[in-house]
């Protein structure tokens, strides 16, 4: 009796279970490709972004490097006790507080945005790994 109970559901469940984890199985492979494929895409975005960010920044570390000149050349002729090399020492130092808040906020999210994608990355890895388990 019990073995007849036992064949019953192997043949009716086993079949079931196997269908229901190739799906799964399949589901998987379709979200792997689906994120190569938005991370192709996301890598050409991310070259072009990074191309402009070049470009930009030239122009940007030269408009703040005349900028700075132009304080500095400011002070020197504001007030004749102040020389230029003070001028430029009083700049150069404000310059070098805003340069270590920005690297530090940058920094920061930096951090942020590692710890955000390495969780993504692990749960697909974990996926991967479930997906290729033999049943």
């Amino acid at each position: 009796m019990f073995n007849s109970m036992r064949e019953e559901l192997e043949s009716t469940v086993t079949p079931i279970m196997r269908d229901i984890l190739d799906d799964a199985r399949a589901l998987m492979r379709q979200e792997v490709e689906l994120l190569r494929g938005e991370t192709r895409r996301e890598s050409k975005r991310i070259a072009r972004i990074a191309a402009l960010l070049v470009v930009g920044s030239v122009f940007t570390f030269s408009a703040i490097l005349l900028g700075l000149f132009a304080i500095a050349y400011t002070i020197a002729a504001a007030d004749p006790r102040y020389t230029l090399g003070f001028s430029f020492g009083v700049v150069a130092t404000g310059a070098a507080v805003i340069a270590v808040g920005i690297s530090y906020w940058s920094l920061r999210q930096w951090r942020a945005l590692t710890a955000e994608s390495s969780k993504t990355f692990d749960a697909l890895k974990e996926g991967v790994a479930w997906m290729q388990r033999t049943m």
